[in-house]
């Protein structure tokens, strides 16, 4: 039986995979970002630098639309997840921790290597109860 957390990632995984106007291409001379607004004042975004398959480094952010007027959100947590080109989730690099009450807050993840599909950045609050949102970059050689 599926956990419904690991449920509610696939589903957005599928979901990312059908909705190809909120990702970005990476190409071999330029790095990729792309942001998803979850309400009409909060977003999140996910930048990838790098090249092809090869990344150097990523960020995560999420904030608020209008001078930083978005949601506060307790108990968050900014996960990396990646999705092979079949909309399997392959890898999750977890927030080692959750955080306090911000309306604003961001993750960093250094150097590694991507399959070719999609790199995410997952929004979580509540100590990973409640799914917010995902920002996620299309990953090609």
């Amino acid at each position: 039986m599926t956990k419904p957390r690991r449920l509610r990632v696939l589903m957005a995984a599928v979901l990312a995979t059908l909705m190809g106007s909120f990702l970005a291409t990476p190409s071999a001379s330029a790095n990729a970002s792309t942001c998803y607004n979850y309400t009409t004042t909060g977003r999140v975004c996910h930048y990838v630098y790098g090249s092809g398959n090869s990344i150097t480094s990523q960020t995560a952010t999420f904030n608020g639309t209008l001078n930083f007027s978005g949601p506060t959100w307790c108990a968050w947590s900014l996960d990396f997840v990646y999705i092979d080109s079949a909309g399997k989730v392959w890898y999750i690099d977890r927030d080692p921790s959750t955080h306090g009450c911000d309306k604003e807050g961001n993750r960093h993840r250094g150097t590694g290597w991507a399959k070719t599909g999609l790199a995410c950045a997952y929004l979580y609050a509540d100590s990973r109860r409640t799914y917010v949102s995902r920002a996620c970059i299309k990953i090609t050689p």
